[in-house]
């Protein structure tokens, strides 16, 4: 079974994973008791294992290192906002996954940056904004949005260009948000990938 990235979410007995390969789609999704479960990661290629942190996970952690696999351990409250319906293992172990993901938009999804949808019919509804994830980076990220945006009237660089026409399409508070979603992938781009700041490239 080749996978890019699986989540575990770790327990005294019966684990649950959850694993998805290079296109992010569901290829594993099941429970692997204790003892069972060295045996279940020797036999895949070496991938991506994402865990909550915690006492235990430092444990398992070195085993799947000696095993070839990556590690990473995600502190709980960066993997809540990523969990689907009810509370239960299945769902824990595909939000750990997603949570392991580091892309821009699911950071701007995790800040709370993207609008609810209600769907019905066939038709798609967005709402306000989830506001999910870290409230103070959030906001942090609105107040900045909302001075560039203060200030973009009478620039002509691409980014202000762009602001402009989605607050004359829309309004200013859509507007502030959408260049907050777009600040937060561009930090992420930033910080994943070590590459300096170009205002003409976005």
């Amino acid at each position: 079974m080749k996978l890019k990235r699986i989540g575990v979410d770790l327990a005294k007995q019966v684990f649950q994973v959850h694993g998805v390969d290079s296109h992010e789609q569901v290829v594993c999704r099941k429970q692997i008791k204790r003892a069972r479960l060295l045996d279940f990661f020797r036999q895949l290629e070496p991938c991506l294992v994402v865990m909550e942190a915690c006492g235990g996970s430092h444990y398992w952690a070195r085993q799947f290192r000696a095993l070839g696999h990556e590690v990473r351990l995600i502190a709980p409250q960066f993997v809540k906002p990523y969990v689907k319906g009810g509370k239960n293992d299945a769902n824990d172990a595909e939000a750990i996954c997603e949570a392991g993901s580091k892309s821009g938009r699911q950071l701007a999804a995790w800040l709370g940056l993207v609008p609810n949808q209600h769907s019905s019919g066939g038709k798609e509804r967005l709402g306000s904004i989830s506001k999910r994830g870290d409230t103070y980076l959030r906001t942090l990220l609105i107040h900045g949005a909302r001075s560039a945006l203060n200030a973009s009237a009478k620039k002509t660089d691409p980014r202000s260009i762009w602001i402009n026409e989605v607050k004359s399409r829309r309004n200013t508070n859509i507007a502030t948000v959408a260049l907050a979603n777009k600040n937060a992938r561009i930090i992420w781009a930033l910080l994943s990938k070590g590459e300096s700041y170009h205002n003409a490239a976005c």
